[in-house]
């Protein structure tokens, strides 16, 4: 702990300043409660307690508390007025935990471990918003654990050997790179879990608009429920949309770790958004797909087998589980309509000229 010649001049003006203007409780940020803190720890080396500075430092925790969150765990330098914290508060959604950090003081003559201190800072707003739940907790008290020791080391008055300096920077450097990894692990799952429950959301939409246009085709057009044709367009719409599900499905079930990739960092509403709208792709090139084997574009089997409604199913099903087969159909069907011309007649090919002897 600092003598009490050396932390008058500070206390002082700080004390000023908090006298001077009172924060409303929205203006009490973080920097402001550790400076409280600090004028508190002199207050009490100085053998007053229950003092001014003890009430302020109550009064701006207090705030500090009901605009964050409760305060989980935190460090205080005793030197300079720095200090880790992690909050906890509850909301709509669930439990937020945030990560907060006043450290220029007490690094400003350390410039790797201040470096080292802000990687921490950014992977903790990292790990804030793309992860959840248990995980989120591991990582942010990893964290605020790793920031702490940090602390703890320039949070001395005697001289620091710079050997000693580089080792423990080399060491956190190794444990942030170690949180990092655990974070990707963590979020790549956390990511196929919400590109899933888009999916879900996918297939009910998908559902719901299927119904809703065979019903308006029932009742506007001539289009018979239990006809041919009405049976292959329902099979083809709903096999596209399980084929393109089940391609994912599966993908995620590979034991190859590079078969399904999220960029788990664009959100958790955009991942929702893009696993929503993957049954959608598969049930309009279903669609497509049944389009072009009505129209002769393409021929599944030869014969009249390819009417049959089985067909139709399985057709619609490869083209929602695999792009690259509907890619194939799709250029088989371009080709065709580029042949036969646009009055629907099959072109003449051109006459082979032989060269001239």
């Amino acid at each position: 702990m600092a003598n009490a010649s050396t932390l008058t001049a500070p206390i002082e003006a700080v004390r000023k300043r908090f006298g001077r203007a009172r924060a409303v409780p929205g203006d009490y940020s973080f920097p402001e409660l550790v400076w409280a803190h600090y004028l508190r720890e002199g207050e009490l080396d100085e053998g007053r307690m229950h003092g001014e500075a003890e009430e302020e430092y109550r009064r701006r925790l207090r705030a500090f508390q009901e605009a964050e969150g409760r305060l989980v765990n935190a460090y205080w330098c005793t030197t300079e007025a720095s200090a880790v914290a992690l909050t906890e508060k509850r909301t709509i959604k669930g439990r937020e935990m945030r990560f907060h950090a006043a450290t220029d003081w007490v690094a400003r003559d350390s410039p790797e471990i201040a470096n080292v201190l802000h990687v921490c800072e950014t992977l903790a707003v990292r790990v804030r918003e793309v992860l959840g739940g248990a995980s989120e907790r591991i990582a942010l008290q990893w964290i605020l654990a790793t920031a702490g020791h940090l602390l703890g080391f320039v949070d001395h008055e005697h001289e620091r050997a710079p050997r000693d300096t580089t080792r423990i920077v080399r060491r956190k450097r190794n444990e942030l790179a170690r949180i990092e990894e655990y974070y990707h692990r963590a979020g790549e799952k956390g990511g196929r879990i919400i590109y899933f429950t888009g999916m879900v959301i996918g297939v009910l939409f998908v559902g719901a608009v299927g119904f809703g246009v065979i019903e308006l085709l029932w009742w506007q057009t001539e289009l018979n429920q239990g006809d041919q044709l009405t049976r292959n367009l329902a099979a083809s719409y709903t096999f596209g949309a399980l084929g393109a599900v089940l391609s994912v499905m599966t993908r995620m079930a590979s034991s190859k770790g590079d078969s399904f990739n999220l960029d788990f960092e664009v959100g958790r509403s955009t991942l929702r958004s893009l696993g929503a709208l993957r049954p959608c792709i598969g049930a309009l090139s279903a669609v497509i797909v049944f389009f072009a084997m009505e129209g002769k574009l393409i021929q599944i089997l030869p014969g009249d087998e390819g009417d049959t409604v089985y067909v139709f199913a399985v057709a619609a099903f490869a083209a929602g589980f695999s792009e690259r087969w509907a890619n194939v159909i799709f250029g088989k069907a371009v080709r065709v309509l580029h042949e036969n011309g646009e009055d629907g007649q099959k072109k003449p090919k051109p006459e082979e000229t032989k060269p001239a002897e």
